[in-house]
Parts: C-alpha cells; sequence; structure tokens
C-alpha cells in the first residue's frame, strides 16, 4: 500500500487563514496512509481482526490493518505526532551539534525555513503548483528533517529581544552564486485576548539587503519568491525572504521592533543557501541583544533606535454602545498625534475607566493614530469617564501637558482637562481664537484605513476658518456620524485651525459612513453653518461620505 502522490494534500485537510488573515497552516507533514502502531484487538474487543473468510485483515472502520499490531491511518492523528517528533529531533540536532539549547521559535524557524513546496497544494491531482508558497493549503509547506538538519543553514537565536525602535544586523555570506537565499523570523509571541480583532502583539520585522543594495521585505511573496517592493508585515509572528537566485557576497538581515508594547520580544533567525563564512564583525552593540549564532556564521548587531518625537492625546471621542438586552458598555476613541500634528502609529495608550464600571485599559494606535478602547460592561450602564494614564512608543516622549483632552465621559465634557491647541501651527496666517469672530467650515477631507477581521476605520479632518480665511484656533466641532456608524463626535482645532474625528472598527458591511458638521462653537464667536465650503469639491462643507477602503 501506498500513500500516493507524495506532493498532494489530502482533500481533508484543515486549510487557513485565520480570522484575523494569518498564514496558516504554518507547515504540513505526511498523514494519509501512515503506517502506525494499534491496539491487537479489534475495535469492538472481538480480537484479530482478520476475515474469516479470507483469511486477509480488511478496513475495520478506523483504519486498514497491516498485522495484530500495527495499521495503516490518516489523520492529524498521524500527522500531528510526525511534526511534533519532527521537532523533537531538531531539537536533539541544536543540542548535540551546536549545544544549543533551541528555543521553541528557533525550532519552528528551521521547520519552516527547510520545508518543502508542494506541488499539488489544491488536490487537483496535477503536479502544477497553482498555488505557491505561501498558501492556505500548506502555508511554507511539506517538513523535511533531512534538510533541517543537515548542517547546511546558519541560524541565530535571540533570547534578549528587542524593544520598539531598536534593530539588530547580521551578516551571512553567499560564497556561489545561483542558490536560493532563504531567511526565516520567527518569535513566540505576547499571548492575544479572545476579544481581540488581529491576534499579533508585539510586531518584529525582518528586512534583507542584498550586496547590490537592492532590499526585501518580510512575507512579500509572488510565484513562490520574494519580491521587491510591497509594505511590512502587520500580521503574522513569521516572516519570510526567500530570493531565488542569490548572487555572491554579505548578505545583511536587519530584525527590528517596529510596534513591542510588551518586550522586550526575543526571537529567532534562520538563514539557508550556499553559504560560508561570515565577515568579522564589527561590533556597535551597546546595549543590545545576545546573539548565538551557528559556528559557521559571526552576525554582527546593530542597534538602530528610532529619533524620539514628542507625542500627545489630540482628543477623546465617547460613545455608549448597547450590547443586547440591559447590557451596555463605553467606547473611547483616542486620537494620537504628533507636535506637528500628524498621527502616529503604533502608540500604547494606557488609560482608565470609571463609572458605571471600572477597570483599566490599553491598546495600540492604528495608521491613523486612532485605537478604541472598551470599558467593562454594566446594566443599564449610561455614564462613564475615561483618562488617559500614559502614551508611549519606543523612546518617544509623552507630553501630556499638550494634550487636547485628558479625560472625557459620555456626556462629552472633559472633567479634568480644558480643550487646547494640540498641534504645533503650521506655517500660514495667523491664527484667530476670539472674541468677536465668525466661523465657518472651510474643508472636510475623509479618510479610511483597512483593518483585520473585515473592520475598518474612518477618519475625518476638519478645518475652520472665519471671514476672512484665516485659521480659527481652540474652536470646538461637535457633529454626528449616520450611514455605516452612529454616534457623535467632537474635536477642538489646533493653531492651523484644523482638529479631526474618527470611528473605529466598522463592519465590513458598511460600505460608507458620512459625519456632520452640527455646531462650532467659541466663547464669544459665532458659527455661520451658511458659508460652509470645501474648495476641493469632496463634501458641501457640512458633510462628507467617507467610503470604505
Amino acid at each position: 500500500m501506498t500513500a500516493g502522490d507524495i506532493e498532494q494534500m489530502a482533500p481533508f485537510s484543515s486549510r487557513g487563514p485565520t480570522d484575523d488573515g494569518r498564514i496558516k497552516p504554518d507547515v504540513v507533514a505526511p498523514g494519509t496512509w501512515i503506517l502506525s502502531t494499534a491496539s491487537d484487538l479489534y475495535q469492538e474487543g472481538y480480537g484479530d481482526p482478520v476475515n474469516p473468510q479470507t483469511n486477509t485483515y480488511q478496513y475495520d472502520g478506523w483504519g486498514m490493518p497491516y498485522n495484530q499490531q500495527y495499521k495503516y491511518m490518516g489523520g492529524t492523528s498521524m500527522a500531528n505526532p510526525i511534526a511534533a517528533g519532527g521537532a523533537a529531533v531538531i531539537r536533539d540536532f541544536y543540542q548535540k551539534a551546536h549545544s544549543v539549547s533551541a528555543s521553541a521559535a528557533l525550532v519552528k524557524a528551521t521547520l519552516i525555513n527547510s520545508a518543502v513546496d508542494l506541488l499539488d497544494e489544491n488536490n487537483d491531482g496535477i503536479d502544477d503548483n497553482d498555488y505557491p508558497i505561501p498558501n492556505v493549503h500548506e502555508g511554507w509547506g511539506r517538513i523535511d528533517l533531512a534538510a533541517a538538519t543537515g548542517g547546511n543553514h546558519q541560524f541565530v537565536d535571540n533570547t534578549t529581544g528587542l524593544a520598539t525602535g531598536n534593530s539588530v544586523s547580521y551578516q551571512f555570506a553567499v560564497g556561489t552564486a545561483g542558490a536560493p537565499f532563504k531567511a526565516t523570523l520567527v518569535w513566540s509571541d505576547y499571548p492575544s485576548t479572545e476579544s481581540a480583532a488581529k491576534n499579533l502583539v508585539n510586531d518584529l520585522d525582518i528586512l534583507v539587503t542584498a550586496p547590490n543594495g537592492t532590499q526585501y521585505r518580510g512575507n512579500v511573496f509572488s510565484g513562490g519568491w520574494t519580491q521587491t517592493g510591497g509594505s511590512a508585515d502587520r500580521v503574522n509572528n513569521v516572516e519570510n525572504v526567500y530570493v531565488q537566485s542569490a548572487a555572491t557576497g554579505t548578505w545583511t538581515v536587519q530584525v527590528s521592533g517596529y510596534n513591542v508594547p510588551n518586550g522586550p520580544q526575543p526571537f529567532a533567525l534562520v538563514a539557508g543557501g550556499n553559504l560560508g563564512t561570515a565577515p568579522t564583525p564589527t561590533p556597535t552593540n551597546t546595549p543590545g541583544p545576545t546573539n548565538t549564532p551557528a559556528p559557521t556564521s559571526t552576525p554582527t548587531a546593530t542597534n538602530t533606535p528610532s529619533p524620539a518625537v514628542a507625542i500627545h492625546v489630540q482628543q477623546i471621542n465617547m460613545t455608549v454602545v448597547q450590547e443586547g438586552g440591559p447590557w451596555y458598555h463605553a467606547d473611547a476613541a483616542v486620537t494620537i498625534v504628533d507636535s506637528g500634528g500628524q498621527p502616529v502609529n503604533g502608540a500604547t495608550v494606557n488609560g482608565t475607566f470609571s463609572g458605571d464600571s471600572s477597570g483599566a485599559a490599553s491598546g495600540v494606535t492604528n495608521a491613523n493614530g486612532l485605537v478604541t478602547l472598551s470599558s467593562a460592561r454594566a446594566k443599564n450602564g449610561q455614564s462613564w469617564t475615561f483618562c488617559v494614564d500614559n502614551v508611549s512608543r519606543g523612546s518617544d516622549v509623552y507630553d501630556a501637558g499638550a494634550n487636547g483632552e485628558t479625560c472625557d465621559s459620555t456626556g462629552g465634557s472633559s472633567p479634568t482637562a480644558t480643550p487646547q491647541p494640540t498641534n504645533t501651527p503650521t506655517p500660514g496666517p495667523t491664527p484667530t481664537t476670539g472674541p468677536g469672530v465668525v466661523m465657518r467650515i472651510g474643508d472636510l477631507d475623509g479618510s479610511a484605513a483597512s483593518g483585520s477581521r473585515n473592520r475598518w476605520d474612518a477618519t475625518v479632518l476638519i478645518t475652520v476658518h472665519d471671514a476672512n480665511e484665516s485659521p480659527v484656533a481652540n474652536a470646538t466641532v461637535d457633529g454626528s456620524w449616520s450611514g455605516g456608524a452612529n454616534g457623535g463626535g467632537s474635536c477642538v482645532t489646533n493653531g492651523a485651525g484644523q482638529c479631526s474625528v474618527g470611528k473605529a472598527n466598522l463592519k465590513g458591511n458598511a460600505t460608507d459612513v458620512t459625519f456632520t458638521v452640527n455646531n462650532v462653537t467659541l466663547a464669544g464667536s459665532s458659527y455661520n453653518a451658511g458659508a460652509n465650503h470645501d474648495p476641493d469639491g469632496d463634501s458641501n462643507g457640512t458633510s462628507i461620505t467617507v467610503l470604505q477602503p
């Protein structure tokens, strides 16, 4: 008996991806017609499963017996033990060949880096590689223990880890041109939560630079090989760069901490190809990760912290959400910007809810600088206050004194903070601050960003002018959402007369949302809604519709 085509996936094998889009499975292992140990009793306890008429073994409902002790079986009960046993063999290999107690991340990286791309991954009976790696059928391929333990790869098992904004680089020497160069980065991520829309917590990035300066990002694949360009992966804790035909010379692999709210984050790196001895490093790692390279690899480690910037809370928008029946919770949409008013991506916001329910909450901002935090639910709850306790991102400085507001309540007032300009004024007309100013909307601009699990975020940038088209600072803009969203939104203009409102975590069936300005207020000034306008024509000056990305 045979397993048929070794290049073919079983039709009943589980497929990916996960709900948040991660590549799954990571790897696959043989799981059909596997000869396994079995009980010497028939499944119902009647003894040896031999057909008394033919005196031969026959299918007994659980598999095809080979004899009284072995049976051909299939499924995850066969594939999982093979993969687990293979992982144990790889860990034993590192211990005996390199005296290294390999981390789980290093074992996983080795399995992935040495895996083989199946040719009939979609089970159509043709070895045509319709879906090259990575794909939802096989992930990164079928495990290959001979390749994994062949001693032809170099590795780093970094147990010290990286923080946000830090990086470390390793150099690998390719001695013969034409063969693939494969670099695999894996880290055992910090635990996520059941309610998280995206499960990745600590986000690392891999960047590979060829001898000629060409750069490759992780998981940018086409036809089974890495392509130039693309964007950094923000979903997976496995990142690969597979260059099909590598040139001779020094290849540099940089691992960086893009967003590590629960760090530092250890990681493992495995490189495969026609690798020789790496050049002698020039140590610049002060301080930096401790690395354990293979005997044939001498990596160069460098820490490159990002320039520190001042960040602060631009605004907080509170809404009450009914969960069903008498149960409610509060959402606090917090926008973080830098001193120039630009949204800050990847900032961790920590805060505290009080009122009808209380407790701490934290989250990480998206590309629009927006994060929505939720309170615990309360029966018939309507009254909550949320206060930001801290904002952090790598070496950036949290300037609480520049906050537009530090606390907000579901009633819309800020109990401990007086609205103030949130941004450094941009060059242009001197802002008007009142009194006696007649205000109007001078521009509305909408933007959208994709999230995970078919969710998305909408942001509206509002510009307030006076009758002379000069920006108005310190004006409070109040409005409401409609269409695919509901609730209110408010913000306070900065020195450029601008502020923004956002709506996060919108459902995929909401094709668009509309924000309407209901009022603009400033002590001693008035609002002339009839004079609202939009010079670029994407709104009527009072309402703007934001389309799903």
